[in-house]
């Protein structure tokens, strides 16, 4: 299991991130593994993979961390 902070700015804590993960205390997210993917639904309307632990210009802070 993998925790990162809530204001690291990676897809794992991002709204437009689809994946699995939990939040944690309203200070971290926690997700299994950094090599299965979800999907970013930012740009497109069906999604595109990425990985918990990148990022991107277009983050934003997922709403269960706020």
């Amino acid at each position: 299991m993998y925790q990162v902070n809530s204001t690291m700015q990676l897809c794992v804590t991002c709204e437009h991130y689809v994946g699995p993960r939990e939040p944690y205390c309203f200070v971290a997210v926690k997700f299994e593994s950094t090599s299965e993917r979800g999907k970013c639904y930012e740009t497109f309307p069906s999604g595109v993979p990425a990985y918990p632990m990148g990022g991107c210009p277009r983050w934003r802070m997922w709403g269960a961390l706020k």
